[in-house]
């Protein structure tokens, strides 16, 4: 008696990751297993190849420095590989970054970033020099929001200030 059983075959047009020049940020995204990272993970892993612009929202997520410092690596592995440009990027409302969080996600991001959102991340004016540091090297930022942290005053003129000789950003601190 010969046993036949049915067969069922997939066919696929979609690449597989390692062809989406996204793939070491999906990758650790996905590796974080946060439902917002692997959103991120997923809407990256979507986008047609021939997009070389993205934006990179981690909103909420429950982000801490250890994160941030995978993310920020495949950041720059990512934009030393391909030339993508980075439109918008937000790791706001995540209290966990801490100024190390912030060191390696402001290290690592590119200097054409469009748009830079740190709402609410319980920063301090340690974190506002870093800031300070990413805005003065940033080509292209047209939004800077940084608001509701724990600056001190003179911080918050320091970002003030350097977002002022930035033509055309709007910054809010």
């Amino acid at each position: 008696m010969v046993l036949v059983l049915p067969v069922c075959t997939f066919v696929s047009n979609a690449h597989s990751s390692r062809d989406n020049p996204f793939w070491p940020l999906i990758d650790v995204l996905r590796s974080i297993g946060k439902p917002v990272c692997a959103e991120a993970a997923g809407s990256l892993s979507d986008k047609n190849a021939a997009d070389k612009n993205y934006s990179l929202h981690l909103r909420n997520a429950g982000l801490n420095s250890e994160d941030a410092g995978q993310i920020g690596q495949s950041m720059r592995e990512v934009h030393a590989r391909h030339d993508i440009r980075l439109d918008s990027f937000s790791a706001s409302y995540n209290e966990g970054l801490g100024k190390k969080g912030v060191a390696h996600l402001l290290t690592n991001l590119p200097d054409h970033v469009g748009e830079l959102g740190l709402v609410g991340c319980n920063l301090d004016d340690a974190s506002a020099s870093l800031i300070v540091d990413f805005m003065s090297r940033s080509q292209s930022l047209r939004m800077v929001c940084v608001e509701d942290n724990n600056f001190s005053v003179s911080a918050k003129a320091d970002i003030t200030k350097v977002g002022a000789k930035l033509d055309g950003c709007v910054t809010i601190v």
